[in-house]
């Protein structure tokens, strides 16, 4: 005999975390337009699973596979890319919904920033690393996971090819 679904009411408090606004109505609105301005961007369809809902005793239930969103084998990447459309646009002062995939990779956005966005957002991502390395005593694999670089390694290329020497040799030199 299979058991029968418990459910409970919630009685937690209402949080006060100022980053739950990001799930707010508009905000994912804002979110799947954004998404839905790139080239590659196509709705995930439901897969149905009778046998599971059968045996819960439900009408239907639909799971979405988004593992391999863009191409891509991670779901992380809508997060990730609407994160660096909402940087750049705060960034500019501007609303994320003017970020849209054409904009970003367009002719217009080089000659306001004379840089590409990613070239531009690594930019102030070693803007921010100098003052870190600087004031902090913070090791150079937690710089490089706190400014969002992926490894070690590739925080390091980019400080060398933006400052001319290492993370290291700036922290000597600027202490």
């Amino acid at each position: 005999m299979k058991e029968a679904i418990k459910w409970t009411l919630n009685r937690m408090p209402k949080s006060d975390d100022q980053q739950l606004s990001v799930m707010s109505l508009s905000n994912v609105a804002k979110a799947r337009f954004f998404h839905s301005s790139f080239p590659q961007y196509s709705i995930t369809p439901l897969a149905e699973l009778d046998g599971m809902a059968k045996y819960l005793g439900l009408a239907g239930l639909y799971v979405k596979n988004e593992a391999h969103r863009f191409g891509l084998n991670a779901f992380k990447v809508l997060g990730g890319s609407f994160a660096m459309g909402r940087y750049i646009a705060k960034e500019m002062n501007r609303d994320v919904s003017e970020m849209t995939y054409d904009y970003l990779t367009s002719e217009a956005f080089r000659r306001e920033f004379g840089v590409s966005p990613i070239n531009y957002l690594i930019s102030r991502r070693i803007e921010e690393s100098r003052f870190l390395l600087r004031e902090t005593d913070h090791s150079l694999s937690l710089i490089a996971q706190m400014l969002g670089f992926s490894t070690l390694s590739y925080f390091s290329q980019s400080f060398r090819r933006v400052e001319g020497m290492s993370p290291m040799e700036y922290r000597k030199q600027n202490r």
